[in-house]
């Protein structure tokens, strides 16, 4: 009986990890508000950061998956930081990420990813 509990196991946790999204899969913060952007977890944010990098950089400029993670990070924190400030002027749930993303994407790339 217990070596049937631990077969039993064994294949529920391995049907379990053989499930799990890499870490650029199931974002879904395209067309969220600021406000939501600030609500939604760390991997949602760089799911959808390395979505809007690929889109606006195109795949020849992220071939490779370390360089689109490393720029997605440095994306997330774009946001996170300016979020605060956008939120003085405008307010954050009719503010889209989006804008925020795209004036983050042009700078860091006139700066080199810096």
């Amino acid at each position: 009986m217990m070596r049937k509990l631990t077969i039993f196991l064994v294949l529920f946790v391995a049907a379990q990890y053989s499930h799990a999204e890499e870490w650029y899969q199931g974002g879904n913060l395209q067309g969220s508000t600021l406000d939501q952007w600030l609500a939604a977890s760390e991997r949602n944010k760089l799911a959808t950061a390395s979505d809007w990098i690929v889109i606006v950089l195109g795949d020849n400029q992220v071939r490779k998956m370390n360089v689109l993670k490393k720029k997605a990070n440095i994306l997330v924190n774009c946001v996170d930081n300016l979020t605060p400030i956008i939120s003085k002027s405008y307010d954050l749930k009719e503010s889209k990420t989006t804008a925020t993303a795209l004036l983050c994407i042009k700078q860091l790339e006139s700066n080199n990813w810096q």
